[in-house]
């Protein structure tokens, strides 16, 4: 009975290894390659800052299903947009968060 228990233990404890290991792995000099920003990460960063701060998207469209963004010419995709939004509202803005949620849906 005893190693029965610990079997689902162990398993979380290789589980929790592994990602922290990936996870370093995957985001080695996230910061720095490439420098700067592109337009589309720029954009999804500035719509879900919007987002989980006010509800609204840069057109001022109360939590839009698909976001009009880059002054009108592409719409970015809902699931990535709102993970994005919920990912900024836990663990705050900035450039490393918004690259690093790329490293933890890569993860899952």
């Amino acid at each position: 009975m005893e190693s029965q228990m610990t079997r689902p233990v162990k398993a979380a404890i290789v589980f929790l290894v592994l990602f922290v290991i990936l996870s370093k792995f995957f985001s080695y000099r996230i910061l720095n390659v490439p420098l700067g920003l592109t337009a589309d990460e720029g954009a999804f960063a500035y719509n879900a800052v919007l987002l989980s701060k006010t509800l609204h998207d840069e057109n001022n469209r109360f939590l839009p299903i698909f976001v009009l963004s880059l002054n009108g010419a592409d719409w970015r995709q809902p699931v990535t947009q709102y993970y994005l939004t919920a990912f900024f509202r836990f663990f705050g803005s900035s450039v490393f968060n918004l690259r690093y949620s790329s490293v933890v849906i890569t993860l899952e």
